[in-house]
Formats: structure tokens, C-alpha cells, sequence
């Protein structure tokens, strides 16, 4: 039986005021670039926001029931109501779940394999995120990475490589308890959605992967194992990704990533000095700059909308009351990552409500 999925509103005021904005924006500029004093123009930024509005309005996908995003994300964390979660609560579905192993807390056991995620769910994981990726010959596994240096002896891009080539590499080599885990290696993704399911987790599918057939084997994987509807959430940073798989099955639950500067910067942070552009020429880092802007606004007034996902995953550095309170009016969830500091962890349950996404069970 199909899920139940919100219903489109008659007139939709948030997603207006963004055509209207889009349009004065776009008029603003004409009007700087040439002497547009015409009445043509006035009727075209009369009508433009209108047709906008209603062509969005048909490809827009509606979010799932918020009781199916609710069993899966659990109930909103509220200062009034975090507590401990007792071992008995697992067994409630709708419990909060303020913590999410992040690539199976990669720093307790070797990131995003059977091992991590064995390890995080003794730890008391109720939630848990990984990477997925595929091989050169489309095999679907878990891999954070483009290159394949940082966990593994080889070098390269993993999409270069045949999973014949990557299924015997130890990523455990790099890892601070590298002698307890010799041998792991990077996991089938149906392998880990077996042991999921059979740990009865929740899950976060972070999609590293750019290509058409990945939205392919989402759907498939879901149709195969429905109760994945009910479990599990599909993210990415790129919106296309989740829109298309969306389009394609409408009842997955779906959550967006964000961090400023996204096209700009390959590596982030708060301190302007430590960020790392992905082009240290001009031209290009000003043009990745102006797609900086274009992208967020995108994503603040539009992506949500479009494909209808029900929570947003934050950098930590950018959360504050007003981006929570900003996404609770949309009925989206905000989830921080990388959240490891215990004063920090403390912080986003108790101050702000949000859950969070830490490296490591310990703890928690």
C-alpha cells in the first residue's frame, strides 16, 4: 500500500513570496544593466512571478506524512522534553533520537564498515549515517572519499576503480585502533541494509555518488525492503539527487545537506584563514563566490519545496535559533553535524531542540 504524502496547499505563501522575490531580483538587475522603461517590462514583472509560481507549484513534489518523517526522525527534540533514552524506548519508534552514529562514529571503529556499525549500535545508536558511492562498475558500497589515499594503501578515485579492484583493500590501516579492525573492508550496501534492518536502526543514506544510476538503485533498494520507508532517510548536498529520487518514488523520505560556501570552498570553516578553495584563480573563485549566493537563496526559499524533503543537515558552525525556528515553520528538521565537543552536544539537545551527528558513541 502506497504511504500517505502531504497534500499541495491552494496557495502556497512562502513559495509566492520567493517567485515575487526571484522576479524583483531579476528585474532589479535589468533595470542597473539597461534603461528598461518600456510597459512591457512592468507587465512582464507583473506576470513573471504569477507563471513562476504555478509552473513551480506542478513540479514541486509534496513532502511524505509527517507521522512517516516523525517514526523515522523520531518525535522534535523540545528543551521541555530531552531526556536520557532508556534501553526499553528502543522499542518505541517515535522516541527522539538526538544522536546519529556519523559514518558509524568513524572514530570508535573505521568509518562507514560492518565493523563501525557493529560497534555504534552496542554503543546505543538508534540512528545511524554512512556514504554511498559506486564503484566503476556501478556496484553500490560504502566510501566516503573521491580518493581512495586518506584510509586505504591505494591511491586514486574510487570511481576509476571495479569493486574486483576495492573489495580486498583494509581501510582500517589509518585508524587509531587499527589492531582491532585489520581486514575491515568497504561493505557491500546491501550488506549493511541487511544488518540495519536487522538491528532495526534508523538510517541517513548520504549520497556521494553523482550519477544518473544512483536514484535507480535507491528506488529499487526501497521497493525491495519497504520497511526502509519507515527507517531509513536518502540525503546529499546536491539537490538534483534528491529531486530525482523523488520524482521517481515520492513516498522516500528525503533530507538535504548544507554548509556556507559549498561552491566556493572544498574544505570549510568558520575561520575565513583554514577554508581551501577548490580554484585559486580569480575569475574562478569569484564565479564560485556568485554561485555561493545563488545556491543559498535556492536553498533557503526553494529546494525545499521543489523536492519536498523533510529535514535539513547543517554545519554545526551556522545553527542558530533563527535558522531552527526558520525550517520548523517549513516542517523540516534540523540535524547538526559534526557535532564531537560534549559541551556542544549539550548545547544543540538542550538549548536548541536539534539532534546531532557525532563521530563517536562514547558518551553520549
Amino acid at each position: 500500500m502506497p504511504l500517505e504524502i502531504n497534500s499541495i496547499n491552494v496557495i502556497d505563501s512562502r513559495l509566492a513570496f520567493s517567485c515575487v522575490s526571484l522576479w524583483t531580483y531579476f528585474f532589479g538587475t535589468f533595470i542597473l544593466a539597461v534603461e528598461a522603461t518600456n510597459p512591457l517590462f512592468l507587465l512582464v514583472l507583473l506576470t513573471g512571478p504569477v507563471a513562476t509560481y504555478y509552473f513551480l507549484l506542478q513540479i514541486s513534489i509534496p513532502q511524505p506524512n509527517l507521522d512517516i518523517a516523525e517514526e523515522i526522525l523520531g518525535r522534535p527534540l523540545t528543551p521541555e522534553h530531552t531526556k536520557e533514552i532508556d534501553c526499553d524506548e528502543k522499542e518505541d519508534h517515535r522516541v527522539q533520537m538526538p544522536v546519529i552514529a556519523h559514518r558509524f562514529a568513524g572514530l570508535d571503529a573505521p568509518e562507514n564498515t560492518l565493523e563501525a556499525l557493529e560497534v555504534c549500535y552496542k554503543n546505543g545508536a538508534i540512528g545511524a549515517e554512512f556514504d554511498l558511492v559506486l564503484t566503476k562498475d556501478l556496484v553500490p558500497i560504502l566510501f566516503h572519499d573521491i580518493d581512495l589515499d586518506r584510509l586505504t594503501s591505494a591511491t586514486g578515485e574510487l570511481q576509476n576503480k571495479t569493486w574486483a579492484e576495492l573489495q580486498n583493500l583494509d581501510v582500517s590501516i589509518n585508524h587509531p585502533f587499527h589492531e582491532r579492525f585489520v581486514g575491515a573492508r568497504m561493505p557491500l550496501f546491501e550488506d549493511v541494509i541487511k544488518k540495519v534492518i536487522e538491528y532495526d536502526m534508523r538510517i541517513f543514506i548520504d549520497i556521494k555518488d553523482e550519477r544518473v544510476e544512483i536514484a535507480r538503485i535507491i528506488v529499487e533498494t526501497f521497493q525491495q525492503n519497504p520497511i526502509l520507508y519507515r527507517r531509513a532517510v536518502v540525503s546529499s548536498f546536491n539537490f538534483w539527487i534528491i529531486y530525482n529520487i523523488r520524482k521517481r518514488d515520492p513516498n522516500i523520505v528525503a533530507s538535504m545537506a548544507w554548509r556556507p560556501y559549498y561552491m566556493t570552498y572544498c574544505k570549510y570553516s568558520v575561520i575565513e584563514d583554514e577554508c581551501i578553495p577548490y580554484n585559486r584563480t580569480p575569475i574562478m573563485y569569484y564565479w564560485g563566490r556568485l554561485l555561493d549566493h545563488l545556491t543559498t537563496w535556492f536553498f533557503n526559499n526553494l529546494a525545499y519545496k521543489l523536492s519536498g524533503f523533510s529535514a535539513v543537515l547543517l554545519c554545526k558552525d551556522i545553527i542558530t535559533v533563527e535558522v531552527v525556528n526558520y525550517w520548523r515553520l517549513r516542517n523540516v528538521r534540523v540535524i547538526a553535524w559534526t557535532v564531537n565537543s560534549p559541551l556542544e552536544k549539550v548545547y544543540f539537545v538542550k538549548n536548541l531542540g536539534v539532534a546531532y551527528m557525532t563521530d563517536s558513541m562514547l558518551g553520549n
